[in-house]
């Protein structure tokens, strides 16, 4: 394997925990799917831990709602960061 263009070194550090997506330049409406996928990995336990508080723990809260956001921000994350790969490439 050979040296890394000049620049090219600086775009891989600086893209280099952020895969698929980002790093494929894709464009800019597909470029937010991922930021989509973490926002649901917050919104999903968010909705578990938080639908439990209250009086009554056996009867979730409105805070599971949460849980349901998370899961369809999740499925049209990935479906537009796939579209957005296939029309990148």
């Amino acid at each position: 394997m050979g040296e890394p263009a000049q620049g090219e070194n600086d775009r891989l550090v600086e893209g280099g925990a952020q895969h698929g997506v980002h790093a494929a330049e894709v464009a800019a409406p597909f470029d937010y799917a991922a930021d989509g996928v973490l926002f649901a990995a917050i919104l999903m336990p968010a909705g578990f831990f938080l639908s439990v508080v209250g009086r009554n723990p056996e009867k979730p809260s409105g805070f599971v709602v949460l849980l349901w956001v998370g899961a369809v921000l999740l499925a049209l994350s990935l479906v537009a960061g796939g579209l957005g790969l296939i029309l990148a490439a």
